[in-house]
């Protein structure tokens, strides 16, 4: 029972991680469409943007937590993802920043061009 709690929590962060991706990408959308000012149906959403910050913040976040796991079996310790997957998870939101702020600076130097 242990475990499956410990894995459900994970994949729950996993699923907060990847909603909170596609909100910050609507959101520049919304925020992208108002500035630029295109036709009134037209919507367009940052894909690439979207993409590549899913891609990274999820390496960061799965990764970071397979070699802790890994780290914890080879020197025969106790697995407590409640441990230490909060700092990956705060590492992905952090990543997130990242991609997202070059993302907008990148639209502003295109945009300003």
């Amino acid at each position: 029972m242990k475990i499956a709690k410990q894995f459900f929590r994970l994949l729950l962060s996993l699923f907060i991680l990847n909603g909170l991706i596609l909100i910050v990408a609507l959101v520049l959308a919304v925020i992208k469409n108002s500035i630029v000012g295109i036709e009134l149906f037209k919507f367009e959403f940052p894909f690439k943007l979207y993409i590549i910050c899913m891609l990274l913040s999820n390496l960061v976040y799965i990764m970071g937590n397979l070699f802790e796991v890994v780290y914890l079996l080879l020197w025969k310790k106790e697995i407590n993802v409640f441990d230490f997957e909060k700092k990956f998870f705060k590492a992905s939101i952090a990543m997130i920043l990242i991609v997202n702020g070059t993302g907008i600076a990148l639209f502003f130097v295109d945009f300003f061009k």
